[in-house]
């Protein structure tokens, strides 16, 4: 009999995933990989941009990769709120890809297009304007510092 695990916890030895912090590394490793035949696709730029936008969460707080049923690519922690983001690099969003965010309060779907607006309660934003959102001040935060 197997014991069910809440599903929104953390198993450390399970679905671990790494990101490269610098995209010329990704880029040399890719393309000696490639060139020992150990690799046979392309550069994935959805995956440069996942990494850039796990490594812009972790410098401001604790981030995680998420996976249940579906999965979360980044589940950060910052001033104890839990946001769930998912990066998707595509022209098409399918219901699958909401299904696992709305499991969270504050999700956000990051695009590479310049769309924003709520998607099925989910905040959806350019992974470009999201990274820069993160080193702004918010209002709150500076009338609590004043």
């Amino acid at each position: 009999i197997r014991s069910r695990e809440n599903k929104k916890q953390g198993s450390p030895k399970k679905d671990r995933k790494f990101h490269f912090c610098d995209p010329f590394i990704y880029q040399t490793i890719h393309r000696w990989l490639k060139r020992e035949r150990l690799l046979a696709n392309h550069i994935d730029e959805s995956t440069l941009v996942e990494a850039i936008v796990a490594n812009h969460c972790h410098r401001l707080g604790k981030s995680y990769y998420f996976k249940s049923v579906g999965e979360v690519d980044v589940i950060w922690l910052k001033h104890k709120e839990l946001y769930a983001i998912e990066v998707k690099w595509s022209n098409q969003l399918r219901p699958n890809d909401l299904k696992t965010l709305k499991q969270f309060n504050n999700s956000f779907i990051l695009n590479k297009g310049r769309q924003t607006g709520i998607i099925e309660e989910i905040q959806a934003i350019p992974a470009y304007q999201f990274i820069y959102q993160l080193n702004q001040p918010h209002a709150n935060e500076d009338s609590q510092n004043n």
